[in-house]
């Protein structure tokens, strides 16, 4: 998977999606203030990447670890949710997943 680092975040949205216009701002002043970057990908302009990862409902945001999914966010997350995972997903150096 070329779009997927390691370690990485990718955000799920669309255009004309209301759920996307309000989580957008949302994820955009979490990870500037944690300075992470993040990858925001329009789900319609990379079908089969959204495919590959099961993309059922935008917008989706995915934490990635040692290659791996490691936790998923559908919809619009309060800010504690974010923070909550995003803290977790910093500290977990030995994530090992299970297929």
């Amino acid at each position: 998977m070329n779009e997927i680092e390691r370690d990485g975040i990718i955000l799920f949205v669309g255009d004309g999606c209301p759920a996307c216009n309000v989580a957008k701002p949302i994820y955009h002043d979490f990870f500037k203030e944690q300075n992470q970057e993040y990858t925001m990908i329009d789900a319609k302009d990379e079908i089969e990447l959204a495919q590959m990862l099961k993309i059922r409902g935008i917008p989706t945001l995915i934490f990635f670890k040692n290659d791996k999914e490691f936790k998923r966010i559908v919809g619009v997350p309060t800010k504690f949710i974010l923070a909550e995972t995003f803290d977790i997903w910093v500290d977990k150096d030995d994530f090992l997943a299970f297929d």
